[in-house]
């Protein structure tokens, strides 16, 4: 008389199906079972509790991958609390990630109506950084100027161009480890943005010497990113999609910049 069980028997006893026990076998939750004479699965208390245990997990809201993780192989299955442990510390951080996602959106609800994505404002640590300092030397920053900062950072963190790492890198080294220099492209900014408040005319602008002469300095300090085409036509037309009179303006002027003095190290 059989000790064991077959796998309909099993999966009778437990609620589920032969093939969701045949497929925790192949994920490897559970052993090689047993087979009798005439080739039926056997399966002993065990493999039953085992059985128990996946499914318990899996009502916890754990996928499969995650489970096998948890409870390791059968011949060395992991003590309840540890299970149990591992898997608080992993709702936890999935809660605190929900919060925080939670806490975006509702603070672009607060900031007024958004129609298209194309509206939803950057999230950048980088740009929150460059903010934050800007109010610590109490900088006001031209919206025109601050929208391209903006745009700038967001393409290369959002996307991953050819020199996106090394573009970035070369900003962190110049917020963090070069502060004077940080400090004098800030007051660039401050001086330009008082020049922009003064005039709003697009064309008279570009007939600035003032404004022309503080984007070259601008240039000067700031990394220029070297691409290939078509790398670098891809980036000019998402840089110019959906900008300001002004800070059009102000793209014109970089690259006239760009084009009359090469990059060099202060």
């Amino acid at each position: 008389m059989r000790k064991h069980l077959h796998i309909g028997e099993v999966a009778q006893l437990l609620g589920i199906t032969p093939k969701a026990i045949r497929h925790y076998q192949k994920l490897g939750l559970l052993e090689e079972p047993a087979r009798s004479p005439a080739g039926y699965r056997l399966y002993d208390t065990r493999a039953i509790l085992r059985l128990h245990q996946i499914k318990q997990l899996q009502a916890l809201g754990l996928p499969l991958k995650r489970i096998r993780a948890l409870l390791g192989r059968q011949t060395r299955e992991q003590p309840l609390p540890v299970i149990l442990q591992a898997l608080d510390a992993e709702l936890t951080a999935q809660i605190q990630e929900l919060e925080a996602r939670r806490a975006r959106i509702r603070e672009l609800l607060s900031e007024g109506p958004l129609e298209q994505v194309e509206q939803l404002p950057a999230s950048s640590r980088m740009l929150q950084q460059i903010r934050q300092q800007l109010e610590q030397e109490g900088i006001q920053v031209h919206p025109a100027i601050w929208e391209i900062e903006t745009k700038v950072i967001s393409l290369l963190e959002d996307f991953r161009w050819p020199i996106s790492s090394t573009l970035l890198e070369q900003f962190r080294l110049l917020m963090h480890e070069q502060p004077e220099l940080w400090r004098h492209l800030l007051s660039i900014y401050s001086r330009l943005s008082t020049t922009l408040e003064a005039s709003a005319d697009g064309e008279l602008l570009l007939q600035d010497q003032e404004i022309q002469a503080l984007i070259t300095d601008v240039v000067k300090y700031l990394p220029v990113p070297e691409m290939q085409k078509p790398f670098t036509d891809a980036f000019a037309e998402l840089m110019l999609g959906s900008l300001s009179p002004q800070a059009e303006t102000m793209i014109q002027l970089l690259k006239q910049a760009l084009l009359e003095q090469p990059h060099q190290e202060p």
